[in-house]
């Protein structure tokens, strides 16, 4: 069929009813007239979804790390957005006829193109939900729940668009909305870091850093406890908690291997040293002295809050891993009433469990860990600070 020319304010018409009322603009939708008007919709979408994209760009990345990265970061999400979106209604059109056939509904290729690109409508609103990304739980929230209303709108083009059965495509959407709640569970989890290591909320972020050493020293108190029942003295002192390992966990290690990064080592002490400089200057200072953090950030040597946040980071993900690393290898080698003790805590599991979070939250390198243990007191040091 030839192609029509595209009105503007038609497409204005069928994005608002696409959103408020689909069940009524899926069932009158054109499912042909040539390939030229979806994708002049999804070019549309791409370039609005662009623009907010480069416009938080600028707010976020640019009031945190100065004005030549917050433009390249802009500009650099603006052309992605676009490229992204022509190139990913085909493959949305692709995914949707995939559906489309498995619930017996239309399998022609145009027709699925042009219900992708109606549904491209939520590209802007995802790009407009991501300002509650200042955030990190709120973000994902929202993020969630605009997938969620995209997976529905989904449902009511495949069965009412592409006539589709309805009860294929209800099993399919719950799949689908199964597998996204099973990634929202993972990102919410993982987020109690995330969300702190790019917001020097100072306090707020180092406690939430810490949050994992305060389970762990829970565990072995309770761990220690069962100790002194049975005639143990397990009790450290605060120093001794700091202690250094006698020797490298190497044994611990193998335990967690296939956590470690195959890339660039992230640490060096170089970076401690300045880390526990910076540390030591921040200490008395607040959320609220947002200046006076950032010229002590910048006088050594930091680009901004988010290269000072990535260092914190991998420096206590580091120092979690050796230390969760440095138990394992002892309970390794404690004597049997020590070993039934700990595993009424599963205590081998926890540590395991944590030295791995720790090595793939920073994506730490083998190299990184040795770091930490030959820099233990540029560790210590930092720890210490980083909770004052």
């Amino acid at each position: 069929m030839s192609e029509q020319k595209f009105d503007f304010n038609q497409f204005i018409s069928d994005s608002k009813e696409t959103l408020l009322n689909p069940k009524s603009y899926f069932a009158t939708m054109k499912l042909d007239g040539g390939m030229g008007e979806p994708l002049i919709k999804a070019l549309i979408y791409s370039v609005v979804a662009g623009v907010l994209y480069l416009i938080w760009s600028f707010l976020i990345v640019g009031g945190v790390a100065g004005g030549m990265l917050g433009s390249a970061a802009g500009v650099g999400a603006f052309f992605f957005t676009i490229i992204g979106g022509i190139i990913g209604v085909f493959i949305a059109a692709l995914i949707i006829l995939i559906i489309s056939s498995i619930c017996s509904g239309n399998n022609d290729f145009e027709a699925n193109l042009r219900v992708a690109a109606s549904l491209m409508v939520m590209f802007p609103i995802g790009a407009l939900a991501s300002v509650f990304m200042f955030n990190f739980y709120l973000g994902t929230i929202v993020s969630f729940l605009v997938n969620l209303y995209a997976l529905y709108l989904l449902y009511i083009a495949v069965t009412t668009a592409l006539k589709g059965k309805d009860q294929t495509a209800k099993i399919i959407m719950l799949v689908l909305a199964g597998i996204m709640l099973i990634f929202l569970a993972r990102n919410l989890y993982r987020g109690q870091f995330y969300s702190r290591a790019f917001n020097f909320g100072s306090n707020k972020y180092q406690k939430e850093l810490s949050n994992f050493q305060e389970q762990m020293e829970a565990a072995t108190n309770e761990m220690n406890a069962a100790y002194a029942e049975s005639g143990d003295n397990a009790n450290e002192s605060g120093d001794e908690k700091y202690a250094k390992p006698e020797k490298f966990p190497s044994d611990a290690l193998k335990e967690v291997k296939q956590y470690l990064s195959k890339g660039n080592p992230v640490l060096s002490q170089e970076k401690l040293q300045r880390l526990a400089d910076v540390l030591t200057e921040l200490k008395d200072y607040d959320e609220s002295q947002s200046d006076e953090i950032n010229k002590v950030l910048t006088s050594n040597g930091y680009k901004g809050t988010m290269e000072y946040s990535s260092d914190l980071l991998a420096a206590a993900s580091g120092y979690a891993a050796v230390a969760s690393l440095k138990g394992l290898e002892e309970l390794k080698n404690a004597s049997e009433a020590e070993k039934k003790n700990a595993g009424m805590f599963e205590m081998d599991k926890v540590l395991i469990t944590a030295a791995s979070q720790s090595i793939s939250l920073a994506k730490l390198t083998e190299e990184d860990l040795h770091t930490v243990y030959d820099n233990w007191d540029l560790i210590v040091e930092i720890d210490k600070n980083s909770k004052k």
